[in-house]
């Protein structure tokens, strides 16, 4: 199962509502101590497509929350998956040729 954790104060609410995207049949929202997170509602085998990029904005710069996406390109996620990947151990990998999220082939 997917799990990542972004520090947040606890009466801080996500950015992006998992239905925003229709996410909600693959994600929900956690909340602890450390901040908000996200856990799959679903599992995969290895290699599986998790689910397609599709909500993101190209930024001219790099910052905290943008992927890099080539040598000279970063785009900010505008999806709940902009919480998913910040992680010592992420058990999804980001495809930025197929703009994609697929489970950790390992």
């Amino acid at each position: 199962m997917a799990s990542t954790t972004t520090t947040k104060s606890d009466h801080e609410k996500p950015a992006f509502p998992v239905t925003a995207n229709n996410l909600q049949d693959l994600l929900e929202y956690t909340s602890h101590a450390s901040g908000h997170g996200l856990i799959s509602k679903i599992s995969l085998p290895s290699g599986s497509l998790f689910a397609p990029i599709t909500a993101y904005t190209f930024t001219p710069t790099p910052q905290w929350h943008t992927l890099q996406v080539s040598t000279s390109s970063h785009i900010s996620l505008d999806s709940a998956f902009t919480y998913l990947n910040h992680s010592c151990n992420p058990t999804l990998e980001i495809d930025t040729e197929k703009m994609e999220y697929g489970v950790e082939d390992g």
